[in-house]
């Protein structure tokens, strides 16, 4: 009896301690071994789905309207359409204004340009690295670095004011020529049919450059260049403006007047009568013409010129177009008591 109980209990330790082997087994290779299949797996989901980049941020170097007055446009495809304040413009895009009318455009941080009224002008592009000086521009001053964060437009034709605060950069490509700010700055660009590009600076400082020369344009200072050739020294900005016109006489048939004169050069001749308005650029001779329409009897005209930084002078008169005379009658050549007598 006592030797059965005695084998029982040898193997019940036995079945025990097998069993706790086998468990102990189990736990470890649980915890302490993984399948290189699973590795594998883990792995190449681990390559095939990296994380994901961050979404790329919205190209916010567009071009804002902050306001527009008149008949403004943007040239989009083949055709022109209208644009008014709110509406956003992207690079390339050409912008143009017409008479008596206008528009202010945010270029980026603490950048505005004003469009008066006869622009043209392309948003060309927005440099993150720096305005490029390009091919007009001569080479930057010793030890100047680039400023970084800048525009570049390309103006056609028109005058435009340009407004540079401390965290901005433009350069205003003009023609063969390329005026660009030098920190904060407040300058004015003007391109016009004969193909002078005038520049002067009413705060701040500015470069104007072409034909391999570069000038600088300090407050109260102007340059002009005639068809991409080097800049004139900067001259001191007058703040008289000078202006006479040769008042024409219009006879009884002309519908149209020309009203000459001379002004300060590279200011901008504006003639206003009932029946329009028209601008002119004044060359570097001083010249202008301008053409208006004028009905029979009293045309009021007003002249005034307008230089490069906004000083004004202006004048006027009362054109007068008498009726035109009434047709001749041609008598009948026949004998009037003849054809009496036959009656």
């Amino acid at each position: 009896m006592t030797t059965r109980r005695s084998k029982i209990g040898t193997f019940v330790v036995v079945a025990l301690a097998v069993a706790i082997v086998v468990v102990a087994t189990r736990v470890s290779h649980h915890l302490f071994e993984t399948p290189e299949g699973a590795n594998l797996t883990d792995r190449q989901s681990a390559v095939a789905s990296p994380t994901a980049p961050p979404p790329a941020a919205p190209d916010d170097h567009v071009f804002e309207v902050m306001s527009a007055t008149g008949k403004v446009e943007a040239q989009r495809g083949d055709g022109w359409a209208p644009i008014q304040q709110g509406d956003r413009l992207t690079r390339s895009d050409v912008v143009r204004t017409s008479a008596a009318s206008g528009a202010v455009l945010r270029l980026g941080a603490g950048t505005e340009i004003e469009l008066r009224a006869g622009v043209e002008i392309r948003l060309d592009a927005w440099n993150a690295g720096g305005v490029d000086p390009g091919s007009a521009a001569a080479p930057a001053p010793p030890g100047q670095q680039a400023r970084r964060g800048g525009a570049t437009v390309d103006l056609r034709r028109g005058k435009v004011l340009a407004r540079v605060g401390a965290a901005g950069a433009l350069a205003i490509n003009a023609r063969d020529t390329q005026t660009t700010s030098e920190g904060p700055a407040r300058f004015v660009v003007l391109a016009d049919e004969h193909g002078r590009v005038a520049v002067a600076t009413i705060a701040g400082t500015a470069r104007f450059a072409a034909g391999g020369k570069s000038v600088t344009l300090p407050a109260g200072t102007a340059s002009a260049s005639q068809g991409g050739a080097p800049p004139e020294d900067p001259e001191h900005i007058s703040e008289d403006v000078f202006l006479n016109v040769v008042w024409p006489t219009v006879d009884r048939k002309g519908e149209h007047a020309e009203i000459k004169g001379r002004a300060t050069p590279s200011s901008v001749v504006t003639v206003r009568a009932p029946g329009g308005l028209e601008t002119a650029a004044v060359g570097a001779d001083g010249q202008f013409s301008v053409t208006v329409p004028v009905g029979v009897g009293k045309t009021p005209i007003e002249v005034e010129a307008e230089d490069m930084v906004g000083h004004t002078k202006q004048t006027s008169t009362t054109l007068t177009r008498r009726s035109p005379a009434p047709p001749a009658l041609t008598p009948e050549a026949t004998d009037l008591w003849k054809k009496q007598a036959d009656k």
